[in-house]
């Protein structure tokens, strides 16, 4: 989009979205290391005729069907949980020359409860969550009266994937909790734990002295574990792994 020539186009965008995310950032925004803003680039900079040419839009919706024959497709307003703004509205875009660039959805391999339960990391309002809900529980299990088992529960991170987002993000959140945990939560500092799933050997497209090195360095860092188990079911709180004496007990679970 950025490259078409608005001379001899109008240039109509159609996206639930209106940037564009840098996604092998969006684990450091999780910890506070970078700022959303900073992994987030606005169509409108993008491509400035979606905001200032005449016959040029952008258009917070969704595609629900095309009709090649007529040169429509049919839309649908996006309006990320605001009930009271706007009620969906169907409405259709004719186009001379249509582009499909739709992405792809994160892989749950069929594991029952992971949708309901597990937060994805692919947009700036999920590392938003996981920030969310990180911070809360650092607060929530320094509340006096909290036993020993919530507090380790409340703190305890699962990671599932040890490809290179999980790896980032793993050794970011051990970074937060080496930097910022022992200095702002210094009470509930030993229950902080990490804990990075991975079915067969992390990192495995890379070369093997990368994989290893990643090795070494997580394995330096006391509060993180990386286990090689394949995860087979995901309830609310738990996880068991396909080694039936393994379960996890958590509260944040990063898929």
């Amino acid at each position: 989009m950025k490259d078409l020539d608005t001379t001899g186009y109008d240039v109509v965008c159609v996206s639930p979205r209106n940037h564009m995310v840098f996604t092998p950032l969006l684990a450091s925004t999780c910890v506070g290391t970078l700022e959303f803003r900073s992994v987030a680039e606005p169509l409108a900079r993008i491509q400035p005729a979606v905001s200032s040419s005449p016959g040029s839009y952008f258009l917070l919706a969704r595609c629900t069907a095309v009709d090649p024959d007529a040169h429509t497709i049919e839309c649908e307003t996006v309006t990320e949980g605001e009930k009271d703004t706007l009620k969906p509205w169907k409405f259709k875009v004719s186009y001379d020359k249509l582009v499909f660039g739709c992405g792809a959805e994160a892989s749950t391999f069929g594991i029952r409860g992971v949708t309901e339960h597990a937060t994805f990391l692919r947009e700036v309002h999920d590392a938003q969550e996981i920030r969310r809900k990180l911070l809360l529980n650092l607060m929530l299990s320094d509340v006096p009266g909290i036993s020993e088992g919530e507090k380790r529960r409340l703190l305890h991170c699962v990671v599932v994937g040890g490809g290179p987002t999980g790896v980032e993000f793993s050794g970011e959140l051990s970074d937060f909790i080496t930097r910022d945990v022992k200095e702002r939560y210094s009470h509930v500092k030993d229950y902080v734990h990490v804990t990075l799933i991975e079915a067969n050997e992390i990192l495995s497209s890379f070369d093997v002295r990368l994989r290893q090195y990643a090795v070494n360095q997580l394995v330096k860092v006391s509060n993180l574990c990386s286990v090689s188990l394949a995860i087979i079911n995901q309830d609310l709180g738990t996880s068991r792994f396909s080694n039936k004496a393994f379960r996890s007990s958590h509260d944040i679970h990063n898929w």
